[in-house]
């Protein structure tokens, strides 16, 4: 089944179930299926239903695997006067030596990140603290990069299914450089409607087919499809040309509330083209984890997140 097909058909489903079998189905598109609390009865006619909906195209639908972990496409450049370039940093791969994710300060030495970003792999990662993309080999000795001293990732997310809690804490020695400050988090359980907007920042792709990484941080204003995708997901529309790639993943989500910008979310995964007709940006909910977040950061150093 093409992947196009697939997100059509969870369009078409969820615009259905949303209308005419109210939380059962909704839950069960959101693939929160521990949720379910309808009778065995009303999910077999569900899943009979899906099976001769798809039949024609021989088509399954959408799962995880339709999505990968990954860039800004038709950004532009994040600019000194953008105070939340105080908190957006890059994620290094030492063994690679290059940018592989992006990630938030939220304290004084720790960057909040994607799970996925990490592979509890901690020893390997470093922090880029600057706004220009890095040339050639990244080392230590490279200015702006600080290596990662611990890292924790969220129990819930497991390789390979970072379909939850798709979140990491990333502790470097000492104190951010000067000029950085952590993020203010966004911690209404309640969400945003949908159709408001955020800003979505990262070092991600600017050109998915030719693997083309900027120059500078970027960032992109999305509209938000739907606020619940999950319990602690929301869904970011990426049809219009913009939206986020291959290594944007880890990034922010900023949203702005009362004169400033709150970290909304963690860019977590996109659509297999990241942007076009079937574009979707999936991100993990600040607010859903805020009390392992409060947790983590104490066990760190005993101090709180930015409020």
């Amino acid at each position: 089944m093409k992947r196009e097909h697939s997100l059509l058909i969870s369009h078409f489903f969820s615009h259905f179930l949303s209308n005419f079998l109210g939380d059962f189905l909704s839950d069960f598109l959101s693939f929160d299926l521990l949720k379910l609390n309808r009778s065995r009865s009303l999910a077999l006619l569900l899943l009979i239903f899906l099976a001769a909906a798809c039949a024609p195209q021989q088509q399954n639908k959408l799962s995880s695997s339709d999505f990968h972990a990954d860039g800004i496409i038709g950004g532009s450049d994040v600019l000194e006067t953008d105070s939340f370039l105080q908190s957006s940093v890059g994620i290094i791969d030492l063994k690679l030596g290059q940018v592989i994710c992006s990630g938030t300060l939220i304290a004084p030495n720790v960057v909040l990140t994607a799970a996925h970003c990490t592979a509890n792999n901690f020893q390997s990662l470093a922090i880029l603290f600057t706004n220009k993309f890095p040339q050639g080999t990244v080392t230590l000795q490279t200015e702006n990069v600080v290596p990662v001293s611990a890292g924790i990732t969220h129990p819930d997310w497991k390789a390979g299914n970072a379909i939850r809690g798709d979140l990491a804490l990333l502790q470097i020695a000492g104190s951010a450089p000067a000029g950085y400050r952590p993020a203010a988090l966004f911690t209404d359980t309640s969400g945003i409607p949908a159709g408001a907007s955020a800003i979505v920042v990262g070092f991600g792709y600017t050109n998915a087919d030719t693997k083309t990484r900027p120059a500078f941080l970027q960032k992109a204003e999305l509209t938000i499809k739907t606020d619940h995708s999950s319990s602690t997901e929301s869904v970011f529309d990426q049809t219009k040309g913009q939206g986020a790639c291959s290594g944007d993943s880890g990034g922010p989500s900023f949203v702005w509330v009362k004169d400033q910008w709150l970290l909304f979310a963690v860019n977590s995964q996109t659509a297999a083209a990241c942007t076009g007709r079937f574009g979707y940006l999936v991100v993990t909910r600040v607010a859903s984890f805020q009390e392992w977040i409060t947790k983590t950061l104490v066990k760190f150093q005993g101090t709180q997140p930015e409020p």
